[in-house]
């Protein structure tokens, strides 16, 4: 049990760093749509599409730790419910409802087409 705690840990970090370097490169000026944060969630669900359609379709028989590792560690660190949720709540606070409305649509739809992008992704490269 320990062990796979210390596989999301690694791989939580690695995510987290990476989701930092996107912040730094990706500004988005204060009150416009935060780019890096929904590059971040599109990138993310891209990522674990990717990773589960290949461990799901890979006739090579993919352990627990591989998926610890990339799905929950990797792209949970990487990407950001939390931000996304503070994010609205200050687009809320500011009435910036179309901004709001824009931001919702685009990272729910962009997000999970990127996610089914993903898993055929996986799924051809598995062969």
């Amino acid at each position: 049990m320990m062990i796979n705690a210390l596989i999301v840990f690694f791989g939580g970090g690695i995510g987290s760093l990476l989701r930092y370097g996107v912040q730094l490169i990706v500004a988005s000026p204060k009150g416009t749509l935060p780019l890096a944060t929904l590059l971040v969630n599109i990138i993310g669900s891209l990522a674990i599409g990717v990773v589960s359609g290949y461990m799901t379709f890979s006739s090579q028989n993919w352990n627990r730790d591989a998926m610890l590792f990339a799905g929950i560690g990797l792209c949970g660190g990487f990407t950001t419910f939390s931000a996304f949720s503070l994010e609205l709540s200050h687009m809320i606070h500011q009435e910036a409802y179309f901004s709001l409305a824009m931001y919702i649509t685009a990272s729910i739809m962009l997000g999970v087409i990127s996610a089914m992008g993903g898993i055929w992704i996986g799924k051809t490269l598995a062969g």
